[in-house]
C-alpha cells in the first residue's frame, strides 16, 4: 500500500520498481484506488483491509491510494482513514486527491 500525493510521485515510483535494478522486487501488478474515506465501500471493505491486502500482496502488487499519506495524525484539512497500529495510519486529504484526480 503506498501512498500517492501526485501522478508524478507515482511515475516517480514506478520507475524505481520497473528500472533494471528494481526488477528484483518482482511487482507484477499495479493499482490506482480511487476511494474516499466516508463511502460505504470503502469504510466497509477497503479501509479495514489495508493492513491484510499489504501483507497479502507482498513485493508482487503495489497499490497506490491517490489522496492518501501515513501519518500518526490528521493535520487540518485532513481526515485520519486509518487510525495508526504499528507505525504511522493513513491520513486523507480531500484537496490531494482531486489534484490528483
Amino acid at each position: 500500500m503506498l501512498p500517492a500525493q501526485s501522478y508524478e510521485e507515482v511515475c516517480s515510483s514506478l520507475r524505481a520498481y520497473m528500472s533494471a535494478s528494481g526488477r528484483n522486487r518482482g511487482v507484477k501488478l499495479v493499482g490506482l484506488i480511487f476511494c474516499q474515506p466516508h463511502t460505504k465501500f470503502s469504510k466497509d471493505e477497503i479501509l479495514p483491509g489495508l493492513r491484510y491486502f499489504h501483507y497479502r500482496s507482498g513485493e508482487r502488487v503495489n497499490f497506490y491510494f491517490p489522496g492518501y499519506g501515513e501519518g500518526f495524525e490528521a493535520k487540518p484539512g485532513e481526515i485520519m482513514a486509518v487510525p495508526p497500529a504499528d507505525g504511522p495510519g493513513w491520513v486523507f486529504n480531500a484537496q490531494t486527491f482531486e489534484q490528483f484526480r
